[in-house]
C-alpha cells in the first residue's frame, strides 16, 4: 500500500507498536529484510550485518512516522480499529503472502480482542476453541483493507460546502473544492507529491505547488483555521495556474478539509 508491499507496511506497523521498547535487537521477528527496505526507504534507523540477517533497530525516524499514519488516516475511513488490530491483520495477511496463501495464517493466542474485534468488522472469518482462535480464514474485505483496495462507497467523503466558524475562503478556493466533494475519496500528501513528480511540467512550478501543499497539510493537522484559509488560497491560485495541477491539487485540498474538521 502507498508504494510498501503487505509485508513490509506490516514491519512498519510492528516498529510503531514497538517504539517504547527501541532500540532493540528485531532479528527474532525474522522479517530482516522487510526490516532493510524501511530503512533504505528512510523510515527507520537500523543497524545490520553483511549477511543482512541482524535487524537491531534504533529507532522509527519522521518518514515511517508520517506514512503510518497516512495508511491509517486512509483503513479507517473504510474499518476503524485500534492500532493493535490493524497490525494483527496485517501480519495475517503477511503470513499468508510468505506461505503463498495455501495454508491458513498462524493464530496468535496472546491477541484474542484484536481476533473479535477483526471479526465483527468482517475482515477474518474464525473458528473458535475454548475462546481462543484455532482457524482462521481472511475475507476479501479483510485483504482489501490490508491493500487498500476500498469501494468507492466505502471511501472517506467531504460535506459539500463545509462550514468553518469565522473563515471566509472566498470563491476561488472553496466553489472549485466543493463541487467535486460529493465523489471525492481520500487521498494523502505522499500521494499527491508523487504524482507532482510525475508531471511533464517546469521543476520550479513542482516545487511551489509541492511546498503549498505541505504548508496546507501543516496547518490542517494543527487545526490552524485561520491558518488553513490562507494557506489553502494560496495553494488553489497555483493549482489555477496549470490544468493539469488543478487536477491533481484538489483531490487533496478535500482531503486537508476533511483532515481540519476531524
Amino acid at each position: 500500500m502507498n508504494g510498501l508491499t503487505n509485508c513490509q507496511e506490516n514491519a512498519l506497523a510492528r516498529i510503531w507498536m514497538a517504539q517504547d521498547s527501541l532500540p532493540a535487537d528485531l532479528t527474532a521477528w525474522n522479517i530482516s529484510d522487510d526490516l532493510i527496505v524501511l530503512r533504505d526507504c528512510g523510515m527507520i534507523d537500523m543497524q545490520t550485518d553483511m549477511s543482512h540477517t541482524l535487524a537491531f533497530v534504533q529507532r522509527l525516524l519522521p518518514g515511517g512516522r508520517e506514512h503510518y499514519q497516512n495508511v491509517r488516516r486512509e483503513r479507517k475511513g473504510f474499518a476503524h480499529l485500534r492500532d493493535s488490530a490493524d497490525e494483527l491483520i496485517g501480519r495475517l495477511v503477511s503470513d499468508c503472502d510468505r506461505d503463498g496463501g495455501d495454508i491458513p495464517p498462524e493464530c496468535y493466542e496472546d491477541r484474542l480482542s484484536d481476533y473479535q474485534a477483526l471479526s465483527r468488522k468482517g475482515l477474518i472469518k474464525v473458528m473458535w476453541a475454548d475462546d481462543k482462535p484455532y482457524h482462521v480464514q481472511i475475507t476479501d474485505m479483510g485483504r482489501e483493507y490490508v491493500e487498500g483496495d476500498f469501494p468507492l462507497e466505502a471511501a472517506v467523503k467531504i460535506e459539500n460546502n463545509p462550514t468553518f466558524n469565522n473563515v471566509n475562503y472566498g470563491p476561488s478556493a472553496m466553489s472549485r473544492s466543493s463541487a467535486t466533494a460529493e465523489t471525492s475519496t481520500t487521498v494523502t500528501l505522499g500521494m499527491t507529491i508523487q504524482a507532482l513528480i510525475d508531471m511533464d511540467i517546469e521543476d520550479s512550478l513542482k516545487e511551489e505547488a509541492e511546498a503549498a501543499l505541505k504548508e496546507l497539510d501543516g496547518t490542517a493537522k494543527s487545526k490552524d483555521k485561520t491558518g488553513f484559509a490562507e494557506k489553502l488560497e494560496r495553494a488553489a491560485s497555483i493549482a489555477k495556474s496549470a490544468s493539469t495541477l488543478a487536477g491533481v491539487m484538489l483531490p487533496f485540498f478535500q482531503a486537508a478539509i476533511q483532515n481540519l474538521l476531524s
